[in-house]
């Protein structure tokens, strides 16, 4: 009996030091909300995401302290405190927290989007701006663009057979990302004419579940201590999604090595890497480049193709401007022939209709946490 009092005298001890530290502290947080014992402010949190914060920062403030469970979280939604965060203090938060995800996916936390800034971050954005994002790059990949999205067009054709016919444009835009994004990456397609459609639908559900995980937040992210006993069936899953992606990628890579030993071809991402992984083995290994690869097919196919689909609903669901952006591209561009990236700076009606559906229906409204 004598024993129990002193636990809970214990108890009551750490209950009452705690409380007094974050009183003490609190004067220097940023404004929040009333928070549940454990949980935080999971409760006020409901999808979409951006919507719950936008409303919490509109009662708030343009900066909140908010707890995802255990874990502190700072919301910053004004243009002058991004900035302040992103411009004059980037470094202070160039780096990410340890999740679930990133446990399994990022090999170690060197991939790019995961790695701690620093020299080896400094690399693979060295190696991404030059055989992915520079201009060079870019004009030089802009043919496999133009040939990708005619192999498209031909397509659609090919499916209405020239009539007014509904097409599932949510699949076929997901299919012409992954080709563009593949063909750059590995000099191949995914998906091809003449494919089985139920083939066709699962390498897409595949491909999906794969890569487009690998940036979710999982409830173990916010209860770390508790992460191993009560929340292993999410990284039961990332550990399996993990195997699935290493596969996947490797054959990629083992694929482009072999056709480069016999025959000389049209040089894609990963053949440009293993070039100069026979001079630099350590810097640009396996590793390395199967990490690019997930951050290319991750990063750029659902993102476009949801925002395309965005952008044919809002000009079907605008017909005038539908009207505008033909007549303009019929002024512009030579009767006969599809148009072409080197076209656009001649298309300014058209330039703003993409901007306009980014800034409407942004595909990522949120930053991944710093």
């Amino acid at each position: 009996m004598e024993l129990l009092y002193y636990v809970f005298l214990s108890l009551f001890t750490l209950l009452i030091a705690k409380l007094c530290f974050q009183l003490k502290y609190k004067k220097n947080l940023p404004p929040t909300p009333l928070a549940l014992p454990i949980v935080g402010h999971l409760h006020l949190l409901k999808k979409p995401l951006h919507k719950s914060l936008q409303t919490l920062t509109e009662k708030y403030g343009p900066i909140i302290f908010l707890k995802f469970g255990s874990i502190p979280v700072l919301v910053v939604s004004s243009t002058s405190a991004v900035e302040e965060c992103f411009t004059k203090n980037d470094i202070v938060f160039a780096n990410r927290g340890h999740s679930v995800a990133g446990d399994h996916v990022s090999y170690n936390y060197s991939v790019l989007g995961w790695v701690p800034y620093g020299h080896q971050w400094r690399n693979l954005r060295r190696i991404t701006a030059v055989q992915t994002f520079s201009t060079y790059s870019l004009q030089r990949s802009e043919c496999i663009r133009n040939e990708e999205v005619r192999y498209f067009t031909r397509g659609l054709f090919d499916i209405t057979k020239g009539e007014s016919q509904k097409v599932d444009l949510k699949t076929t835009f997901s299919e012409l990302a992954f080709n563009v994004i593949m063909m750059g990456i590995a000099g191949k397609r995914c998906f091809e004419s003449g494919m089985d459609k139920e083939e066709e639908m699962c390498l897409l559900v595949y491909l999906k579940e794969t890569y487009v995980p690998v940036i979710t937040m999982e409830l173990g992210d916010f209860f770390p201590a508790l992460r191993r006993v009560f929340f292993r069936g999410a990284d039961n899953r990332m550990e399996k999604l993990q195997k699935e992606r290493e596969i996947f990628n490797q054959d990629l890579i083992d694929e482009c090595r072999r056709k480069n030993d016999i025959s000389m071809k049209k040089k894609c991402m990963i053949d440009n890497l293993l070039s100069l992984q026979k001079a630099d083995p350590e810097q640009y290994s396996d590793d390395t480049i199967k990490g690019l690869i997930m951050t290319m097919l991750t990063a750029g196919t659902d993102t476009t193709a949801i925002t395309m689909e965005w952008a044919m609903a809002l000009l079907v669901n605008h017909p005038e401007v539908l009207h505008k952006a033909s007549s303009e591209i019929e002024r512009n561009i030579q009767h006969g022939r599809l148009l072409e990236e080197s076209d656009l700076p001649k298309l300014p009606y058209l330039n703003c209709i993409v901007n306009e559906t980014l800034r409407l229906y942004p595909v990522g409204p949120l930053l991944i946490p710093h």
